[in-house]
Parts: structure tokens; C-alpha cells; sequence
């Protein structure tokens, strides 16, 4: 069989590249990346590089594929696929002996075994031995499937398992400092185990009681990665492996990322005799993330490919029998340089048919066929995939017979396949699809001779898709439930993929914003990644001549925020923001931004929904112009639309994120009406139980405050939240003995917890403790050496027992740790007032009264520091202020505070503090 291959000088110095990787692996790039524009010849460039080295190597270089030709993947697709093709080493015993003692040669395959089981097992099993599987525990179960399907870990997992949810941490801004180190804990416990994976599950079933299934479970994808890299060491020991993946134009955001962030990085493949070998149709270096890889870590190395230069087309023509000059310069522009054209005048000329130089290539590629055989070429262009029930729908709207409309001995389907001129792709599920170059050439043909005609064939793609979106899941039933089928997303995602060629103008962007919005509610933002990705792999969305002209604006303005911007559209806007602990560029934060705000403008176009409802709730967060609060109650009304469209669980859950909004916004009457409404539906709703009585506690009914954390514990007895925002309740209403119960409690649960030592901490010294005290405040700065409130408690509980040094030691240091800790700034204006430094201790307070004159707590020290003068005139003065702007609490403690001992007994004093 003649080669009629044309070796280009990027093969040869990609074969040296490889070779010496593979000869140095610790001093050379762990990946090499062809790319180039569709038909230049990517694929072949892999397939003759993999001879090239099996050549050199003597079949000594084990090669295991990957495609994206079809449709998208998650990581730990690509690593089961990439194992399943990888050959086997056939070792002997004495190998296994000497090269891999006490060492599993295939981790992969074991632990990926015990995590389908395990799952399975999750699944299908009752959590007690002859017990039921319940809703609740099936429920949990997909919960855990879902950690192993995203590159974000389980932190990232957790966070897309809680959609929209409001940060904790977010909502407390407005409730005192004491309290927001725990809303932060609880943010961070809340965020990977709000559905108590761990504690109402793994812990329980039998299939999980071992510590390490347990990790596995829900670090699925950090674990299995490992696993699969020590396989692939494992195997390189003996045998050089070079994992080749094709068509990464298609990737999925979620693979694209860790390879790049986790299978790139890890320092045991890189120094192995591992290659990674990849072509795709962009350059890797322009993509979000790739370009600071290559700066940092030379971890990649690019080649591009391009077009055939005149010599390269030349010498392929006179390969296949053409030698006329005139004929190869005529050849040359019609084929343009490209491989992919060109091995269709190979086939042509095999076929002993005349050249036309006129001819353009999709011509060519329809030469000989009838109009239906045209027809149906032209339908199977469209389709992304197809398979035979597909292809009958389509012809059946072209009045074209599907058993003999294209061939009396073949039905349409059957013909396609056998269709010499175009290669066709099947996947696993047994759908096909064209290879790529061919499908442009097609569909741009369609498109110039018919845009109508192109449109119409992708609108009833896109019918096609939703009806048997409503046969998975019909219309009626929640929108939660279609959501979580897989098979209701796939097809969902296709019919989104062909409105963008269908649909114009605003009827495109609301189709694909109710699917943004509500597929970020329900946690399957695949929903429209996947068609968005497909759509930006055939083409640069402004050189794309198939969209509309205005959906090719919308997908500009939004194309940085498919991969980034659900991760930020719940915080305010800020010039400083960053995922996965790396900073995003300047540039790319505007454009996600302005991508952001034009999703918002299709707001009120919106179906009432899901849908609107969590983008007016990102809305209300990112409000710039005062209006958070008329949003946020918009977003209230579309929750009360909500009842008989998603399940009782998920029309708590609007609630409870309604509540929590309120409560940054300091709005708490609103937010314990929305609390109580989520608690109505669903009673046993923790978090909800907690934050109710944060915001009663901020109306100053603590009473209740403290019935809404009972209501917490009976629910959860081992809650530390709970028993910690107990105790502030209780000191606040000067119960401070049972305040330490409540701390004792929560540190009994959980010894670490920061902020219940500090409290506890202040409950003792509230008593008079103050040894103990500063033993609480001991055990919370071993914790946290520099935490500044640590340490203004331990000053106050020093300088109630005259120990003013070491006092003015910890404000100090206080003030050093938080330079805008303003009370300590106050406190230790208030020692010196104690050490006979009274104009200092004034000055510190007017340091402050000098920007904020209202400042209740400087009022309160200037009137402390003139009452340890005997001033009485200037202390009344002063207290008067501070009582005047916040009179129970002020009240409250000038009874107790011993800095006001000398003038107590004062007329004046007695009357202020009175009531």
C-alpha cells in the first residue's frame, strides 16, 4: 500500500522532543501539543508520531488513545478510558519481584473497582441490615456520585451541591465580631457536608465503615488520580507510556482543568517515563490558565501546525500522479494547502475521475450523489451526533423515505455509514458523527446555499431533543427531577446547542439564561457548559459565520463567564478575586463582569421560575445602586411562585436563602419570616434553626434566640454551632453561668473551636473569674497565636487584676494583629486612664471621636477615663452621649464596669444608669 505521507519538519522535532523526554523525563516537558486549524493534518501528525517512536522503540513504548470527537468528558471518564486501552505489561514473576516489590502494579484498577462497588453498594443497599432504602439516603448517595464528576475537589463539589447558597460567612457582616470566626467554621463545614454525607451516611452504611472508603467516597477524583498515576508509573518502570488525546478542542471545562491543575502537576509523573501527546484546534497558551503554566512550570511544549507550504503540496501531488505545473499551482489554491483537501484529490483520482480546478470542495465531497443522498449528507452535518432513530426523525422531515429513499438496496442510515468519502466516528453508546473538517464543509455549504434551510433543520434538531427530554422526564413533574436525571440533561444540553443556530436575538438568550440560572440552582451546570463548549471547539465565535449575528455578540459577552463567573456571581463585585487560590487577571475579571451584567438584563424576559429566582437572588448580591433590598424582595415574590414547581426540600431551600440574604442585609424582621417559612416546610432544617437565632439575637430577643438553638440541638445534639451561639445568647442576657455550660459543651464536641474558647473567656471574666479567664484566652491564642480578640480579653481580664504591663502588653498586640481593632484601641486608652496616664487615655479615645464622633464605645472610654480622674462632670458628660446613642447596653455595663466605682455612689451616676 503506497505511503503517501508528507513528513513536515514540526513531525521530526516532535519525535526528538518525545524521545529525549522520554530518555530525561525530570528535564523536560511532561506534554507536547500540536494545533492547528480543522484539516491540517493534527490527527495524522499523532497517528505517524506513535509509528515513528514504535519504530525507534522496537514496539518497546506502550500507547494508550483518548478522543473528544463526540461529546465532552469528565476527568474520570478520560483516566477509565485511558486505562482500558492501555496494554498489558505481561510481566513475569521475577519482573514483578525485582522491579516492583511490595508494590500493586494496577492501583487504578483496584481502587476504581472498590469506588463503583462502594457506590453501588450506596446505591442499592439499605444503610441497616434489613432495613429500607429510603428517599433520604438515595438522595445522600447521588450526593456522593456527584464529588467525582467536577476538578474542583470536594470544597468546589460541595459548593455546586449547594447551588446559589448564600456564604455563611457573608452573613454575618452585620453581627458582632465575635461571632463570625464560627459562621466562617460553619461556612466551611456547612459547604462540604451540609447534607451530612459523612455523618448520616458513610458512617452509617455498611459498605463504608472502613476510614479509607470513607475518604474515598468523597475525595473520589484527588484519590483516583493518584491512583491512576501510580499505575501509569507503575507501568513506565518497564515500559515507556505515551497517552495520545485527540480533538481536545471539545474538552470539557472540568477535564481541561485538571489536567492542567492536577495531572500536570504532580511530580512523580513528571519524572517518569510518561508523556502526555495532544492536538486540538486552538492554541493551548491563549486559553484561560495554560498560558501562566507555560511561564511557570515549562511544563507544556507547543507546536503549531499549519498549512502545507507550495513545495510540501507539490511534492504530495506528484506522490498521488500529478505533475503538470499548471495543474499542481491550480490544485494549490483550490485545496488550500490543506492535508485534509488534498487526500480528497487522492480519492478523486483513485476513482479515475476528472479533476475540475473550478471545483470547490464541499462539491466534491457531494460529487456523484443524488439530491436526497446530498440531503441526507447535509442532515448528518447538522447533528453534533446521530444515531438511527434520529436520522428517521430528520429524513421524515424532508419527506424523504428512510428504507429507500437514498439507495433501493440500503435505508438512509445504513447508507451513511458506508459513504467512502467522509470518515464517520462511533462512540460507545453507539452514536455517530462526522469527522469534523467534513461536517464544516458540509454545514458551510448548507448555510451559504440555505440559511433558512440550515436554520430549519437545526430547529427541528432542537424539538427533536426537548421531546425526548419530556418522554425522560415529563413537563409536569418538578423541575428537580429532570435536573437529576442524566439522560433529561444530555438531551437538554443538545437542544440548547442548536438554539444558538436556530433561534435569533432575544428568544436565544432567554432559552439559554432559564437554563443557566436553573441548572446552577439544581447543580448541573453541564447543562450548558456542554453545548457551550461544543459550539466554541468548531470555531472563534466571531469567525463562526454560522451563528447569528447577535447570538455571536451574546456568546462573546459570555464566554468568560461559563467557566468562572457562577463561581463569583454570589459576591459583590470586587476588583481582587480568586479561584483555586490564584488571582484572576484584571482583564478577565472585566469581562466576566460585563458577562455577568448582561445576564442580568435579561432578567425580567425570564420564565417566572427557578430560573428568575436565582438570578434575581446573584442580583440582589451584586446590587451596586442601593437596590439590593428591592431585589431581594423580587426575588422573595418568585419564591412564593415556586410551591408546586420544585420538590418540598428545594422550596425550603429558597427560603432559607431568601432569610439568609436578608440578614446581610441586616433586615432580620424579614429574615425570620423567611426563616420561618423554610422551617415550615421543612422543620428539621439546622442551619436555619441557627441563623434565626443569630438574627433574633441582633433584634435583642435573645430569649428567643436561645428556644432557636434548642430547636437546633434536639435536631443535632452534637451541633458545636449551636451550643457556641447559645452561650452568646445566654451572656448577653447575663447568664453567664450557663453561658460556660454551653461553651463547655461546644469544646467538648469540638476542642479546637477558636471563637467558643474566647467566649468562654468573656463568660468568666463577666463573673469575676478573670484567672480563668486568661487561661481561655491562653488555650484560644495557642490555636491562633495572632488572634487579636484573644488577646483584648486577656488585657481586659489582666487589668481587672492590676496587672496593667502585661495588660498594655496584649492591647499592644491586639492592635499590632488588627490594626482597625478599634475596641482594643479604646481599652487601652482606658489602662493608661488606670495607670495615671489620663491624657493619654483621652487622646486614644479622641484619636477615634476625631473620624466618628458618634463612636458609642470611645463616648463610653473618655467617660471610663474621666471617672478614674473623678472627674464626675466630664464622666456624666460623656456617658450621657454614649447612652444617648445606645442606651440598654451602655447601661448595662457602666452598672457592672469597675472604672465607674469612684463616682458610683454619685446622684447624677445613679439616675443615668436607672431603668
Amino acid at each position: 500500500m503506497t505511503d503517501y505521507h508528507i513528513a513536515r519538519p514540526e513531525e521530526k522535532a516532535l519525535i526528538d522532543r518525545i524521545t529525549k523526554a522520554i530518555a530525561q523525563p525530570e528535564a523536560s516537558p511532561m506534554m507536547f501539543y500540536v494545533w492547528g486549524i480543522g484539516g491540517v493534518g493534527k490527527s495524522t501528525i499523532l497517528n505517524k508520531t506513535q509509528e515513528k517512536l514504535e519504530e525507534q522503540y522496537k514496539n518497546k513504548v506502550h500507547f494508550t488513545k483518548f478522543s473528544f470527537a463526540t461529546f465532552t468528558e469528565t476527568p474520570l471518564d478520560v483516566m477509565v478510558k485511558l486505562h482500558e486501552n492501555l496494554p498489558q505489561l505481561g510481566l513475569s514473576q521475577k519482573d514483578v519481584k525485582d522491579l516492583l516489590p511490595k508494590s500493586n502494579l494496577d492501583p487504578f484498577a483496584e481502587k476504581y473497582k472498590t469506588y463503583k462497588e462502594t457506590l453501588n453498594a450506596l446505591l442499592s443497599e439499605p444503610i441497616d441490615k434489613g432495613g429500607a432504602i429510603n428517599p433520604e439516603q438515595i438522595g445522600l448517595a447521588k450526593q456522593v456520585a456527584k464529588l467525582a464528576l467536577n476538578a474542583l475537589g470536594v470544597a468546589g463539589s460541595a459548593a455546586m451541591t449547594m447551588g446559589i447558597n448564600t456564604p455563611l460567612s457573608s452573613l454575618v457582616s452585620s453581627v458582632t465580631s465575635t461571632t463570625v470566626s464560627n459562621v466562617a467554621d460553619t461556612a466551611v463545614d456547612g459547604a462540604v457536608t451540609v447534607l451530612s454525607l459523612k455523618d448520616n451516611l458513610l458512617a452509617k452504611h455498611r459498605a463504608t465503615q472502613k476510614a479509607e472508603i470513607q475518604e474515598l467516597m468523597l475525595e473520589p477524583l484527588p484519590k483516583l488520580t493518584q491512583a491512576f498515576v501510580e499505575t501509569l508509573v507503575n507501568h513506565a518502570k518497564r515500559v515507556p507510556v505515551v497517552l495520545i488525546v485527540d480533538t481536545y478542542e471539545k474538552v470539557s471545562p472540568d477535564v481541561d482543568r485538571w489536567l492542567r491543575e492536577v495531572l500536570l502537576q504532580n511530580k512523580e509523573l513528571k519524572n517518569s517515563k510518561v508523556r502526555i501527546l495532544m492536538a486540538g484546534r486552538f492554541q493551548l497558551f491563549k486559553k484561560d490558565g495554560w498560558k501562566e503554566l507555560s511561564r511557570e512550570s515549562k511544563l507544556v511544549q507547543e507546536t503549531p501546525l499549519k498549512i502545507f507550504e507550495k513545495e510540501q503540496t507539490k511534492s504530495y501531488l506528484e506522490k498521488i500522479g500529478v505533475s503538470d505545473r499548471r495543474d499542481i499551482e491550480k490544485l494549490n489554491k483550490l485545496t488550500k494547502g490543506l492535508p485534509f483537501y488534498l487526500d480528497l484529490i487522492r480519492k478523486k483520482k483513485e476513482d479515475g475521475e476528472p479533476i475540475n480546478f473550478t471545483e470547490e470542495i464541499s462539491e466534491r465531497l457531494f460529487k456523484g450523489l443524488t439530491e436526497q443522498q446530498k440531503s441526507l449528507l447535509q442532515l448528518a452535518a447538522c447533528c453534533r451526533w446521530f444515531d438511527k432513530p434520529l436520522l428517521q426523525k430528520l429524513v421524515a422531515c424532508r419527506d424523504l423515505d428512510f428504507v429507500t429513499g437514498v439507495d433501493p438496496n440500503l435505508n438512509c442510515f445504513e447508507w451513511l455509514k458506508g459513504y467512502d468519502l467522509v470518515d464517520f466516528v462511533e462512540d460507545s453508546n453507539y452514536r455517530y458523527c462526522l469527522k469534523d473538517v467534513a461536517r464544516d464543509v458540509i454545514r458551510q455549504s448548507l448555510h451559504g446555499n440555505s440559511a433558512n434551510e440550515f436554520r430549519n433543520i437545526h430547529s427541528q434538531l432542537q424539538k427533536y431533543f426537548e421531546e425526548l427530554a419530556d418522554r425522560e422526564v415529563p413537563p409536569n413533574l418538578y423541575e428537580s427531577e429532570k435536573y437529576e436525571n442524566e439522560i433529561w440533561c444530555r438531551y437538554t444540553a443538545e437542544s440548547i446547542y442548536h438554539a444558538f443556530f436556530n433561534l435569533r436575538r432575544d428568544e436565544c438568550k432567554q432559552y439559554f439564561l432559564n437554563h443557566f440560572f436553573a441548572s446552577r440552582f439544581f447543580n448541573q451546570i453541564s447543562v450548558v457548559i456542554a453545548p457551550f463548549t461544543a459550539i466554541l471547539s468548531e470555531a472563534e465565535v466571531s469567525e463562526n459565520i454560522l451563528l447569528h449575528q447577535e447570538n455571536k455578540r451574546f456568546l462573546e459577552d459570555i464566554k468568560r463567564l461559563i467557566p468562572f463567573g457562577w463561581l463569583i456571581m454570589n459576591s459583590p463585585p470586587s476588583p481582587k478575586v480568586e479561584v483555586n487560590d490564584a488571582v484572576l487577571p484584571k482583564a478577565l475579571l472585566e469581562t466576566i463582569e460585563n458577562g455577568i451584567e448582561k445576564c442580568f438584563e435579561q432578567i425580567d424576559s425570564l420564565s417566572d421560575g427557578v430560573a428568575k429566582w436565582t438570578a434575581l437572588m446573584s442580583k440582589s448580591w451584586r446590587c451596586r445602586s442601593g437596590q439590593e433590598l428591592d431585589v431581594l424582595k423580587q426575588a422573595e415574590q418568585q419564591a412564593n411562585l415556586l410551591e408546586n414547581k420544585i420538590n418540598p426540600d428545594a422550596f425550603s431551600k429558597v427560603f432559607f436563602e431568601v432569610a439568609n440574604s436578608y440578614i446581610s442585609l441586616k433586615k432580620y424582621e424579614e429574615a425570620i419570616t423567611a426563616y420561618d417559612k423554610a422551617l415550615q416546610i421543612k422543620p428539621d432544617l439546622l442551619e436555619a434553626w441557627n441563623l434565626r437565632g443569630i438574627a433574633l439575637r441582633q433584634l435583642d430577643r435573645s430569649e428567643e434566640a436561645i428556644t432557636s438553638y434548642d430547636k437546633a440541638l434536639k435536631i443535632k445534639p452534637d451541633c458545636h454551632e449551636a451550643w457556641n451561639f447559645r452561650g452568646i445568647a445566654l451572656i448577653n442576657l447575663g447568664r453567664n453561668e450557663e453561658a460556660l455550660i454551653s461553651y463547655d459543651k461546644a469544646l467538648q464536641l469540638k476542642p479546637d473551636l477558636l471563637e467558643a474558647w474566647n467566649l468562654r473567656g468573656i463568660a468568666l471574666s463577666n463573673l469575676g473569674r478573670n484567672e480563668e479567664a486568661i487561661a481561655a484566652y491562653d488555650k484560644a491564642l495557642k490555636l491562633k497565636p495572632d488572634y487579636h480578640e484573644a488577646f483584648r480579653g486577656r488585657g481586659i481580664s489582666l487589668t481587672r487584676l492590676g496587672q496593667y504591663d502585661k495588660a498594655l502588653t496584649d492591647f499592644n498586640q491586639a492592635i499590632e494583629s488588627d490594626p482597625n481593632d478599634l475596641q482594643s484601641r479604646i481599652n487601652r486608652g482606658v489602662l493608661f486612664a488606670w495607670m495615671g496616664r489620663y491624657a493619654e487615655g483621652t487622646e486614644a479615645c479622641d484619636g477615634i471621636l476625631q473620624n466618628n464622633p458618634n463612636h458609642v464605645d470611645a463616648l463610653y472610654g473618655k467617660a471610663c477615663c474621666y471617672a478614674l480622674q473623678k472627674n464626675i462632670d466630664d464622666s456624666i458628660k460623656y456617658l450621657t452621649l454614649a447612652i444617648d446613642r445606645e442606651a440598654d447596653e451602655t447601661k448595662k455595663r457602666a452598672k457592672e464596669d469597675p472604672e465607674f466605682d469612684g463616682i458610683r455612689d454619685d446622684d447624677r451616676f445613679q439616675e443615668l444608669v436607672s431603668g
